[in-house]
This record gives C-alpha cells, structure tokens and sequence, in this order.
C-alpha cells in the first residue's frame, strides 16, 4: 500500500492548478495534521472541479474536472518564493509545499471513472478546497486511475506505428521538432516531448544495447531545455550524476541531436544540481580521453547544445567524443546504430570491461590504476600531514573500513574524501559513489526499495537498488577497492538508512536477509568515507551502535593548511590572514566549542585580496556566525571583522 494525498481545487483555483502542475509543486496556507506523515515518494492526486462545494450526488454522476497524478519528491517549507497569481514578492500565501514528478494528466475525466477511495478524498477537500487529505492506494488502485486518465494520453509517433522502420530518425526529428515549442510548463507539446524522451525512445533503445540500462529524461516538475536518453551501466553509473555514460543530447533551439560519451557533471544537493568544479570535470574528461586514445579519431570533441549557463552547457563540459546529427538529416537506424555501438564498445574500456569483438566476447579489461595517485600525490591535493593521512588509510584496510570526516563548516571535509577515494581506488572513477545525505533519505533509498514507474497504460513498482547495494555488487565484481562515500552524514536519520545494514557494517564476514534477497553480506574491498558537519549535530548525539562502528576523525580549522595553500599556489594579500582566523577560532571556541568555528577553507582563493575578506566576512562568515549565537544575539556584535584582521 501506498499513501495518496487528494487535493481538491475549488472554482478559483484554476490558475493556481496550471502553474503548480507547471512547477511540479503544491502548497497550502498553514499546516494540517496529515501532511507530517508525507513522504518522498509518495502520491498527490490533484483535482480540478470548477466549481466549490460539491454535492456528494454529483460526484457519481456525470461531474468531470482535470485531473493530475503525481509522486513526491520534496516536502519544504517556503516562507517567502512566490508562485502562484496571488501571491506577492518575498511572500508565499502557500508555504507548506511538495514538489512531485509529474505522473499522468488529463482534462473533462468524469470523477465516476475514478476509484471509490479517490472519489472519497476529493469529496472531503470539495468542503475546504486546496486542503489535501490522505487515504491509502494498492497497487491496483494506481492502475484504474492510470486507466482513467488514459483516455485523453497523447499518441507518440512510436506509439503510432510501433514497427515502423528508423523509429530512432524519426523519433529524434520529432523531439527538435518539438524543442522550437520548448515551455517550463507542461504543455501539449511538452508532454508529447516527455512521452517521447521517457518512455519510446528507451523502449525502442532496450534490446539493442545487449546488457547496458536505458533511461531518458525532460526534468522533475519545470521541463528542462536539453532533455537526453542515457545509455549505462548502473554499476559503473547509478545515476546521470556519477561515472561515464552513452547519451543521445536534444539541443535547446531543435538544431541537432548529439551522441555523446559523456561523464557526470553535477552533484545533487537538496534538490538541486550544483556543478561540479571545472577541474575534476577536465580531470576525468582527460582520464577517459587517454585511455581511448585512436578509439576517438575522427569524432567531434566539442558540442553546442545552445543553452549556455544552464544544465546544456554542463553537458558541454562534460563530453569527450561523438556524433552531432543536424535536424533534418539525423540518419537512419542503422547508422546511429552504429554510432551507438562504437559508442558503448568505448564505454566498455572505461568501465574496466574491454572492448567487444567481432563475435560479441569481452576481452580483458583495459583500465587499470593511475600510477600518480600516490601518498605524494594526495599529500599535494589535501594539504594534510602524511602521519593524518595514513592513519586514516591504515583505519579503512585494518580497523574498520568505515570513517567519518567530522568538523566544523568549511574545513574540507568532502574534499578529503574524495582525494582519499581516489587514493585508496587507484584513480579509478568509476569505482567510486558518491551519495548526498538529506533528512528525507531513507532505507528505500539507500539500499532497496520499491518505486512506481510510470508506462504506457499504468504505473508499475519496480524493485529499485540503492548505491549501497551498487556499490557491493560493484565491489563483488573487482579485485580493487570501491568506496561509498557518504556526504554530510549527519542530516539523516541515520539508523532509519541503514537499518539492518548497521549489522553488516561491524561484521563483514557474514551475511542476512534483505527484503528483496535472500542472503547479502558487505564484501571487505567495500570502504564507507563519510563527512559530518559537527556544526549542525554532535558527534555525540549519534546512535551509539552506529558510532562505534565508524572510526572517527577530527578536521579542525587548520591555519597550516591555509599557509601551505598559498605557499605552493594562491597569492595572499591580506597581512595575517591565517592569523586572524586563529585568532577568531578561539574567541568562538571560548564562547561556544572547537564545533562552531570556521573552517580554512573560506579563505582560500587562487588570488585572496582585503576586498575578498570582507565579502567572504560579509556573506559567509557572519551570517554564520550570527546562526551560531542565534539565542545570545547580545554576543553577535563582540565579532567584528576588524577584530581579528587589521585590514
């Protein structure tokens, strides 16, 4: 069973229904009970009646509306985005809000088509419209509403002529022909767009790529300019945000579709997808490119997908070889592919696979170590003592194989991870998993879980395997190490994410029963780098039986790495910076603890100047620092820049 939260709209809600679907978010004027048990994941049900008060008569007779189908993705609360019509700028009348993936849509469906139990909800919100209630849906019952909202599906080209020759070409030309309509909302256009990119280009895809996963994407809630279908392994890629991946690039103004090899190029923080720094993208750009070496002769190492300062330009940076095929004369199947397949042959090598032959067998893999991550090389990245260093090194092969990072804001700490499990994997990128905690992160999320998937005719729930499964499996298969990586630690629940898995984690040599197998064990080449944020919760108030199965490991504020930092690369021009953030770290730990201090890396800049302190002061510091004392506000005015720095 899964919870369903049924919305009612009443007659003055029709332009709030189309900018929420829009948005792919809901929100309501002040919290009620019932939505402290939402959930990610999740279903909303939102109805739009045109009218008020609904006679309960009516709702099995001929009574019709629009109506959407959505699954949660973010619970929040916005104190002052506005959205909708009415509300003001720095004021949301509508703070209580989920965000949702939009499922299915249709309009004129008579509410009798629907399941009783749906029906029910919409009855109860009809008496205060907006106010969402909940109720709980099997699976079947998913289905009939799918089936209910299905009379008014858009037929897709693929759809239309499932045998037709060059599917591939013609979908393709259809998806840019539809980018010259591109809108953030759903519109007709973008939902044809979105069936096109999600479900007939895939399918049509699956079966001609042997063993490799297929997905294709159009953006959560406000449709993106440059929607892809990616081509990969989940093991070496579990998301379009980690490792290499094959992927077919729709340009934002419908000139060309691309074939690239491609990496990922964001993280995923909260919601959003910040990108990654520019030199990690270069950096694993030029790993690739020198393990290919001829493969790539020939193929174009530069992209325009004309969407520059957003996700397309990210995709830019991130490409390494491919095909651009211009509008109107995107080839036929067979040569893309063809494309496609020497596409995936590459993808092998970088996955460690080898390339396949004539008679489709694997030879032995081609990637290996990089020989330059060495105790030097990680040295000169982290600025760290060798002594530190190898000590959390000898802790992950000999103690335990898991590590907390713990420290105060801006002290490097995932930044050290990362260094550390490119070390400890020999450089191998692939073999590393980044996951970013969050308070909604669950068992289901992290280790297996059911999710509903939408296709053709209905909604069904596929078993879904979280990175840390991923990553054992992965870990399985090699004879080098793979780490887990486990951001800000501290923002989950973390007993909740692990659940049984806490077991494994102390006793490596033997296995237990998870909900979808019957034995899983943690193989020992497995390592878990995690960071925590003693900012924003103690190491103390961690579960006991959790925190003794972590070796822990302090990163304070450290003036040496700052004075190393601009002795071997950036140009200081504040006279005792490193002083004056020792000095400032010590008022702080006098007042409050060594947890609410400052970390070094707030003040390190390839160039770092007096103009720069005091809008890093300005900006980060302070309002820090004022978050630190937000009981003791008396205290905030003891801090001042010129306290600590004369400039």
């Amino acid at each position: 069973m899964t919870k369903a939260l049924g919305v009612y709209v009443g007659k003055d809600g029709l332009a709030n229904f189309e900018v929420g679907l829009g948005a792919g978010t809901w929100g309501w004027r002040e919290r009620w009970a019932e939505p402290s048990a939402l959930a990610q994941g999740d279903l909303i049900i939102i109805a739009y009646g045109g009218g008020g008060r609904i006679k309960i008569d009516q709702w099995l007779e001929n009574f019709a509306g629009s109506i959407a189908l959505g699954r949660i993705t973010r619970i929040y609360y916005s104190s002052n985005e506005p959205l909708w019509p009415d509300e003001k700028a720095g004021e949301a009348k509508y703070p209580y809000r989920v965000d949702f993936e939009l499922l299915a849509r249709s309009t004129h469906v008579p509410f009798r088509h629907l399941p009783l139990s749906v029906n029910k909800l919409f009855q109860t919100s009809a008496t205060k419209p907006g106010r969402g209630f909940f109720t709980e849906i099997s699976q079947d019952t998913q289905a009939e509403i799918i089936d209910a909202l299905s009379s008014s599906s858009i037929p897709t080209l693929l759809a239309a002529s499932p045998g037709a020759p060059n599917v591939l070409q013609n979908a393709i030309e259809r998806v840019l022909a539809l980018q010259h309509s591109y809108s953030s909302e759903n519109t007709q256009s973008m939902q044809e767009r979105g069936l096109l990119v999600r479900t007939d280009l895939p399918e049509a895809l699956r079966g001609k790529v042997g063993d490799f996963a297929v997905e294709g994407r159009d953006a959560t809630g406000l449709k993106s300019r440059v929607p892809w279908v990616r081509i990969f392994d989940p093991d070496c890629s579990p998301s379009a945000t980690s490792g290499y991946y094959a992927v077919f690039l729709f340009s934002a103004d419908g000139c060309r579709a691309v074939l690239s090899l491609n990496q990922g190029t964001t993280n995923v923080v909260n919601g959003s997808f910040p990108a990654k720094p520019p030199e990690q993208i270069s950096e694993l750009k030029n790993q690739a490119r020198a393990l290919l070496g001829a493969r790539l002769d020939g193929l174009e190492q530069t992209i325009d997908l004309a969407d520059s300062g957003k996700l397309g330009a990210g995709y830019e940076r991130g490409h390494i070889a491919g095909w651009s095929y211009d509008a109107g004369e995107i080839p036929s199947d067979d040569i893309l592919l063809q494309d496609l397949g020497l596409a995936l042959d590459a993808l092998r090598v970088l996955y460690g696979q080898g390339p396949r032959n004539q008679d489709h067998s694997v030879t032995p893999a081609a990637a290996g170590p990089t020989p330059d991550i060495d105790m030097a090389w990680l040295e000169r990245m982290t600025l760290r003592s060798r002594t530190d260093l190898e000590a959390m090194i000898e802790s992950l092969q000999t103690r335990a194989p898991q590590i907390v990072l713990a420290g105060p804001p801006g002290t490097g700490k995932t930044w050290l991870a990362k260094n550390l499990a490119a070390h400890i994997t020999g450089g191998r990128p692939e073999a590393v998993l980044t996951v970013q905690l969050h308070p909604s992160y669950g068992y289901e999320d992290f280790v297996v879980g059911l999710r509903p998937v939408a296709s053709k005719g209905g909604i069904t729930f596929d078993e879904v395997e979280g990175p840390l499964v991923i990553a054992a499996d992965l870990a399985r298969s090699v004879s080098h190490p793979v780490v887990l990586l486990l951001d800000e630690m501290n923002r989950a629940n973390l007993p909740r994410v692990f659940g049984e898995l806490m077991y494994l984690l102390e006793y490596r040599d033997e296995s237990i029963r998870l909900m979808q197998r019957e034995s899983f064990s943690l193989p020992s080449n497995l390592y878990v780098i995690a960071t925590m944020n003693t900012a924003d919760r103690s190491i103390r108030s961690i579960d006991t039986a959790l925190r003794r199965r972590f070796d822990i490991f302090d990163c304070p504020p450290d003036a040496g790495i700052l004075d190393r930092y601009y002795s071997a690369a950036g140009e200081n021009e504040v006279l005792g910076l490193a002083d004056g953030m020792s000095e400032l770290n010590r008022a702080l730990t006098d007042e409050l603890d060594r947890h609410h201090t400052i970390g070094h890396t707030f003040f390190m800049r390839r160039r770092f100047t007096a103009a720069d302190l005091q809008r890093t002061w300005e900006r980060q510091i302070h309002p820090l620092i004022e978050e630190y004392f937000f009981d003791q506000p008396d205290r905030i005015e003891d801090f001042g820049l010129h306290r600590f720095w004369s400039t």
